[in-house]
């Protein structure tokens, strides 16, 4: 059953003509939606429509990680499309699979990297792939030579469940949880997930033409970011290196991980420029620089009627942006 799940959205509606990003929130293994509820706080600060599906047993088949998805090799890509289409058939244009993100934790990051496919921007949070040509779907040898999807990782280095030296059979190398080393032969660094990214599947050059630079310095929160840009990159690739947070489990995913906001303002700016639109991380707005584009997000190409009420004309707002998916 879809059970609609209360939000804060009614502080900052949606009004059901606009359009505006749809945005996964996956979960750990072991967790459940409710592990990812706090989340909804960024879909009404940014206007977002939010779906915080669950995995059969807790888990997502996402090729290393983990459980009972992975080992009755349950089709999780393609109920996570399915669940995309349903929400864009049933919202009359609210969203679109064009603009379509993703986020996830452990389990939840391997989730949404192995189906980046489906997204246009990501946020892996602990948890990510490992050969990025060959593990995405679909691969890169199938995707358009134009489709990328923008990545903002993030890593702990004292992460000992996943760990960000990467997870492996390579007996000189720590062992990472769940099982999940014995799922690849070489370990592949965090760091060297993002360089993969940004050349395989965002079209950096691998040359000299593109290079790895500060983008966020440790302003005392240990944390930095680091973004690689140059020739030929179609979207961002980003990772931010935590310091001390582990695997973001303690106490708790909703008190460890604290970036939640940037990743909302990552979204957000992509979605903006969709339609070459000027966002404002000062003022959450997008400005639309095209007269042909209109919208929160200059989303919507002139003027939707399909969600006008026939009895007054006017406009119906969504109070709620999130719904969880049991």
């Amino acid at each position: 059953d879809d059970d609609e799940a209360s939000s804060p959205g009614a502080n900052n509606p949606i009004i059901a003509s606009d359009t505006v990003p749809l945005v996964l929130a996956l979960h750990c293994y072991g967790g459940t939606a409710r592990t990812m509820m706090h989340l909804t706080k960024i879909a009404d600060e940014y206007s977002f429509v939010m779906v915080i599906p669950e995995g059969m047993s807790s888990s997502w088949n996402s090729k290393y990680c983990c459980g009972y998805a992975l080992d009755n090799d349950i089709d999780d890509v393609g109920f996570l499309s399915k669940i995309i289409r349903t929400v864009e058939d049933d919202t009359g244009g609210l969203v679109t699979r064009d603009a379509t993100y993703g986020i996830g934790w452990s389990n939840g990051g391997y989730m949404v990297t192995y189906a980046a496919g489906l997204f246009r921007a990501i946020a892996p949070i602990s948890g990510h792939i490992y050969n990025v040509r060959e593990d995405i779907f679909p691969t890169t040898a199938d995707r358009d030579v134009t489709t990328t999807t923008a990545i903002f990782m993030h890593h702990s280095v004292n992460d000992q469940y996943v760990r960000m030296t990467g997870c492996c059979t390579n007996s000189s190398m720590p062992k990472c949880c769940c099982g999940i080393s014995q799922n690849a032969d070489i370990c592949v660094s965090a760091e060297g997930v993002l360089r993969s990214w940004a050349v395989d599947v965002n079209g950096c050059s691998s040359a000299s033409g593109s290079a790895m630079s500060i983008s966020r310095e440790d302003g005392g929160d240990g944390v930095t970011c680091h973004t690689i840009s140059g020739d030929g990159c179609r979207a961002n690739a980003t990772i931010c290196i935590h310091s001390t947070e582990g695997h973001f489990n303690s106490p708790s995913f909703e008190a460890a991980f604290r970036m939640q906001n940037d990743i909302g303002d990552f979204f957000a700016r992509d979605a903006c420029l969709i339609n070459r639109g000027t966002w404002s991380a000062e003022d959450r707005s997008c400005t639309c620089e095209a007269a042909s584009v209109e919208g929160r997000y200059c989303l919507v190409d002139g003027i939707a009627s399909s969600n006008v009420s026939e009895v007054d004309g006017t406009e119906r707002p969504f109070s709620s942006t999130s719904f969880v998916l049991i």
